[in-house]
């Protein structure tokens, strides 16, 4: 069996550090083992999902998505569509919170007038004096 180690030829060390290696002709970055194309990849997939999943009635996840992926989409040499993507799950969630807010304005301040709908989406009834 053969260690792997991680000294270069000069013997110093590389543990952590980016090297840069050569596939057909194209140079690409690693750190860490993975390379950073395919970390370019895992993201730009994962705000994908991200954004489409937030329509499934899940605005919340429209504001993760921008949140975690807001300063990636910045660094330079980023993916354009990185950046699309970040910056449309922004739209999303700040669409969905208004949407958010004016149902609960819309509903505390009429649901009494609904009649029995209006009674039937609330969790807590007020007594009929408390109104």
């Amino acid at each position: 069996m053969s260690a792997v180690t991680d000294v270069a030829v000069d013997g110093t060390s590389t543990r952590g550090k980016p090297s840069v290696e050569s596939f057909d002709g194209i140079e690409v970055s690693t750190i860490g083992g993975s390379s950073v194309s395919e970390q370019a990849a895992l993201d730009l997939r994962v705000a994908r999902r991200m954004f489409y999943g937030g329509f499934a009635a899940l605005p919340w996840l429209w504001f993760v998505a921008w949140v975690h992926f807001r300063k990636p989409a910045r660094q330079p040499g980023a993916d354009p569509q990185l950046k699309k993507y970040a910056d449309r799950s922004l739209v999303g969630a700040i669409c969905g919170g208004v949407a958010l807010v004016a149902w609960i304005v819309a509903v505390q301040l009429s649901w009494h007038s609904w009649g029995d709908f209006g009674v039937s989406i609330m969790l807590v009834v007020p007594d009929d004096g408390d109104v």
